[in-house]
């Protein structure tokens, strides 16, 4: 072995000693920090200033108004996974795998802008249904799925700017986006506004735009083609393990936004409005997982397997999602009355049941990631739909009986189902990497 060598490599064998793989592993776990919590900040500072402005929009529209609003933006998010359906993942697979990423980009933003099309026509007219005939939803729902084709297409250039390590433009069109939304509610607030419209417009605006600045970033980039390809040479290349990572990203979606949807048909608006307040504090904690998501896909998928081991992702993502679900259930919880209004009282207790969930569902996106960058795409969706099954199954009764805090039980239920399903099957599938056994997915 050479002494003081980048790489720690012996002459002989070209083989990485224990010393180098130890260096590599250090050198990537930074790589990750850097990167995750640069798109923590900027991932996290729209469900924080949401926090901020989540009092006034509730005083503004009242209970059952704040379920309306709630369950529009549920079936948006469910019509945004359902449009782009991993396309993103798709893009950062074979960008590398056919040297020919403008070609990917060109077809995955087509592909998702016209899904998203056909998508919001069919919803928009579908929507009374879909939406238990609440007319204050259906009317918000309409006034945000105008965004729909261009905030789709912005998520693949997303996967472009993160791929390219540009995480700053992506962190900057989530805070523009956060900020512009904040502006506007407090606006509609001081003038009185107490209608879930021009709440909706104004949550429209402000994806339109952030998506736009997401654009900005993206046409930014350096992207040369080695070569250029037709679409039917892209999609022939589209392997099965694609396809179980976009099925594993839509269980993960459905599972978390499906639930309001279906309370607000079990249980009626006012119920949403109470669950709503408990995912919009929740959801300040559950972003550091979601922040892993895309950075480690880019980042992992192109490391060697030593260097960044799955239990500092694990660890270190439920641990600080951990710490700040305490925070929060400490200092914001009991001011939720005070905060809200008095009929927002029941939503301590659904709160409560989210945040303990938090740290559960970080931990099992980061083990899913640890899982899909290795190679195990179908283990890892088994275990994502196991988890979506189980805490779907428990919710119409849960939901039926025991209405926002049955809701938020079966999300408990479903995050923990699939965090065992997922640990069971990495304990197997990083056994067989330890193992050198051969990776059979």
């Amino acid at each position: 072995m050479s002494v003081g060598s980048d790489t720690d490599e012996s002459p002989v064998t070209g083989e990485v000693s224990a010393t180098g793989r130890a260096r590599a592993a250090v050198s990537g776990n930074r790589s990750l920090v850097r990167g995750f919590f640069t798109l923590l900040g900027g991932s996290a500072f729209p469900p924080a200033l949401a926090l901020v402005t989540a009092p006034l929009v509730a005083r503004m529209l009242g209970v059952s108004g704040r379920g309306s609003l709630a369950a529009g933006l549920a079936l948006f998010g469910v019509l945004r996974v359902l449009a782009v359906f991993g396309a993103p993942h798709a893009y950062l697979h074979l960008a590398d795998r056919l040297g020919a990423e403008r070609s990917v980009l060109r077809l995955a933003r087509s592909t998702v802008f016209g899904a998203a099309i056909a998508l919001a026509i069919v919803t928009a007219l579908a929507a009374p249904w879909l939406l238990s005939g609440d007319d204050a939803a259906v009317l918000g729902f309409r006034l945000m799925v105008v965004a729909l084709p261009l905030v789709v297409a912005s998520e693949v250039a997303r996967s472009a700017l993160v791929r390219h390590h540009n995480y700053r433009a992506s962190a900057r069109a989530d805070i523009t986006g956060a900020v512009l939304r904040t502006a506007l509610i407090v606006a509609l607030y001081l003038v009185g506004v107490d209608t879930v419209g021009p709440v909706a417009a104004a949550t429209m605006v402000a994806l339109f735009v952030g998506a736009l600045v997401l654009q900005v970033g993206f046409g930014r980039l350096p992207i040369v083609d080695d070569e250029t390809l037709a679409s039917r040479q892209i999609l022939r290349a589209l392997a099965a393990p694609q396809l179980f990572i976009s099925s594993s990203y839509v269980a993960r979606i459905l599972a978390r936004r499906l639930d309001q949807v279906v309370l607000l048909a079990v249980a009626g608006d006012a119920e949403v409005g109470v669950y709503a307040v408990g995912v919009v504090v929740a959801e300040v904690a559950e972003y550091a997982g979601r922040a892993v998501f895309p950075i480690a896909m880019a980042e992992l998928g192109r490391t060697e397997r030593e260097t960044t081991r799955p239990g500092f992702l694990v660890v270190g993502v439920a641990a600080l999602t951990l710490v700040i679900a305490i925070g929060l259930a400490v200092v914001v919880v009991p001011l939720i009355p005070w905060a809200f209004g008095a009929e927002f009282a029941p939503a301590r207790s659904v709160t409560l049941l989210l945040l303990l969930s938090a740290p559960v569902l970080s931990a099992r996106d980061a083990l899913s990631v640890a899982l899909v960058s290795r190679g195990f795409v179908r283990r890892d969706a088994v275990g994502h739909w196991i988890g979506a099954a189980a805490g779907l199954a428990l919710l119409v009764p849960l939901a039926r009986s025991h209405g926002a805090d049955g809701a938020a039980i079966a999300s408990l239920a479903g995050y923990g189902a699939g965090f065992l399903a997922l640990l069971v099957s990495a304990r197997r599938s990083f056994a067989m990497i330890d193992a050198d056994a051969p990776i059979t997915d």
